[in-house]
């Protein structure tokens, strides 16, 4: 399985099934920012329903045995197949395979999209999985690193990609500024900065320590 992150706000997401199953996967999408999505079930949860309300998803009643799959998912980027029905989930399936083979199906372990264990914290997104193998192990894993997270590490990212931006203007060595942000990340100084002291304050110091090493490069360049 290959990992990656997809900007979902555009994107036309269409789920099979109103069950808690469906709620809780669409719940995750909307975190996510999506935007376009539509439930197609016989009866909702009452979340779903109140999410519907509220015009974060559209919910279409049906008896989807009798509806024609083909048009439904028709320009979906992605579907979900989450009925409570074993023999649904499988008809629902083989049509979109059948009839939508590039759109991406997320469907027990026969779909090719499946849905990771994720850790937001800040500005990090960190996705887990363990190929399906186990869902409690990869909850346990993502329980491990949002505790692992704390504030010193969202804050040298706020400074990491400020810095990263000021060095795009200041040196023009791609590699270089790479070695740069490298070294402000190993430097033992630069966290302690980050650490104790007030985010404007640490980002000064963090400039200087910056200046220093494009400095000691200058002179060697000149010797």
């Amino acid at each position: 399985m290959f990992p990656l992150f997809v900007d979902v706000s555009a994107k036309r997401i269409v789920v099979f099934g109103g069950g808690a199953v469906a709620e809780r996967k669409v719940s995750r999408l909307l975190d996510a920012g999506a935007k376009e999505v539509e439930v197609y079930s016989l009866d909702f949860v009452k979340e779903l329903e109140e999410r519907c309300r509220r015009g974060e998803v559209k919910c279409r009643r049906c008896d989807l045995w009798s509806q024609s799959i083909e048009e439904i998912v028709e320009g979906a980027f992605l579907v979900l197949i989450c009925t409570d029905d074993d023999a649904l989930n499988e008809f629902i399936f083989e049509c979109v395979s059948a009839k939508a083979p590039n759109t991406l199906v997320n469907y027990a372990q026969k779909g090719d999209v499946f849905f990771p264990a994720i850790v937001r914290k800040g500005d990090f997104t960190i996705a887990i999985s363990t190929d399906g193998k186990s869902p409690a192990m990869a909850r346990f894993v993502k329980q491990k690193v949002l505790n692992a997270l704390c504030g010193e590490d969202e804050n040298m990212l706020l400074l990491l990609s400020w810095l990263r931006g000021h060095l795009k203007e200041a040196v023009s060595d791609e590699k270089r500024r790479r070695e740069i942000l490298n070294a402000v990340l190993s430097s033992v100084v630069c966290w302690e900065f980050v650490r104790t002291e007030p985010f404007e304050d640490a980002k000064r110091r963090i400039s200087a320590f910056v200046e220093d090493l494009l400095s000691e490069k200058r002179v060697k360049e000149a010797e």
